[in-house]
């Protein structure tokens, strides 16, 4: 399958391979089995680009990890959309088990890829490379400082989407306001879950008007 997907993107040898968990934690800010459409809420994540089988286009419960994997939410795939749009980003739905036809337009999907994309992709890599030869450093991806990534994020969309400059409040506001929706997302269960992060965009959203609002 990764064989025939990087022949359908263009993407030169070594093609399309499983990246080193060195790789998804510095990009993505997730551990290794944690990979999840909802890292592309990191800063870092602003060059990698959303395929995601065409199967589950129109579906209504998508099961996925928040951003480890201990938890996991059940999102319809309007909801991601909705979320992705948010970030400004999107997902390309594609037919992951198709084969690439002999002959020349192989590379089918060459537009979703741009060469930034490739270039930065192979760059990462052979950084990581390097660093994989030098001694390793006891270090780890902490779970909770990428959920305070994720809260200090949502709460810039909504300050953003409520006409509010973030440069005029004071950073102590700024903090609790992102400490608050912090420990709103670490309290989501399933159940309060179960229409995805769009749900819990709009209680983070009523909180911030109920605290900020005119």
């Amino acid at each position: 399958m990764l064989a025939a997907l990087g022949i359908r993107l263009g993407v030169p040898k070594p093609g399309v391979r499983m990246a080193p968990s060195e790789l998804l934690e510095s990009v993505l800010g997730v551990p290794l089995g944690s990979v999840t459409p909802l890292a592309v809420v990191q800063p870092t994540a602003a060059s990698i680009v959303l395929l995601l089988d065409q199967k589950l286009k129109g579906q209504d419960r998508i099961l996925v990890h928040p951003l480890t994997n201990d938890k996991t939410v059940a999102i319809s795939s309007d909801g991601l959309e909705a979320f992705l749009r948010s970030l400004q980003r999107e997902a390309h739905y594609v037919d992951l088990e198709a084969q690439p036809a002999a002959g020349a337009g192989q590379a089918d999907l060459r537009h979703i890829l741009p060469d930034s994309n490739i270039e930065t992709a192979e760059k990462q890599a052979d950084a990581k490379a390097k660093e994989a030869k030098q001694p390793a450093k006891a270090e780890s991806v902490s779970p909770s400082l990428s959920m305070q990534d994720l809260a200090a994020s949502i709460v810039h969309q909504v300050l953003q989407g409520a006409g509010i400059d973030a440069e005029t409040l004071l950073p102590e506001t700024i903090k609790k306001l992102s400490d608050a929706v912090f420990l709103q997302l670490n309290s989501l269960q399933n159940t309060a879950c179960s229409n995805g992060y769009k749900a819990a965009k709009h209680e983070v959203a009523e909180y911030c008007m109920k605290t900020f609002g005119s």
